[in-house]
């Protein structure tokens, strides 16, 4: 995530910190997700298209998915993750090609979790360009996605946190750092 480094969340997941808080773009993106959900089963009346729902990993109870929504296809009944974003307008180039590489790895996720083979994604870019994206599952990502979940949430559970990433990362290191009276403390 461009949003919080992997020191961050853990120190979420671990209650050291509390977890950010919603901003107003992730306010009026869940807003509008209803109204993209719609357009997006308007121009696709060959599928079914329903809410937003929660999954577990069938091997790791820890590894969860809440999706945006699925689309069920009413020939194959085969499900995909239906998954909305919105943007700023200065992002746009961003989704140009295909979705942004966070956000693969956000929905490759979801189809490691429901074992689905496909994803949609629809977005809306400044709150008037919208585009759709059809994502495949790639396993051999998946299997190193889900290899990564595992040792992180091994991390959180033993409290040994991983490597800080950059400077938005000193304020966790600060709370996980001692304060010595008049002595060095080398950090790694």
């Amino acid at each position: 995530s461009p949003w919080k480094s992997r020191l961050q969340l853990w120190a979420e997941k671990t209650g050291l910190v509390k977890d950010s808080k919603e901003s107003p773009a992730m306010e009026w993106g869940t807003r509008l997700e209803y109204v993209i959900r719609n357009k997006f089963a308007e121009n696709h009346p060959e599928l079914i298209v329903q809410g937003a729902d929660r999954f577990t990993h069938r091997l790791y109870p820890f590894i969860v998915a809440h999706i945006d929504g699925s689309a069920i296809d009413e020939l194959t009944q085969e499900s995909a993750v239906l998954e909305i974003k919105t943007a700023n307008a200065y992002s746009g180039d961003e989704w140009q090609a295909s979705v942004p590489t966070y956000y693969l790895c956000q929905i490759q996720h979801y189809l490691a979790v429901t074992g689905w083979k496909k994803a949609y994604c629809a977005v809306l870019i400044g709150g008037q360009d919208y585009r759709e994206f059809e994502i495949l599952r790639d396993d051999e990502f998946i299997d190193k996605l889900i290899e990564e979940e595992v040792k992180f949430w091994k991390e959180v559970q033993e409290g040994t946190p991983p490597t800080a990433a950059d400077v938005a990362d000193s304020e966790i290191l600060s709370l996980l750092t001692p304060v010595v009276e008049g002595k060095s403390v080398d950090l790694p």
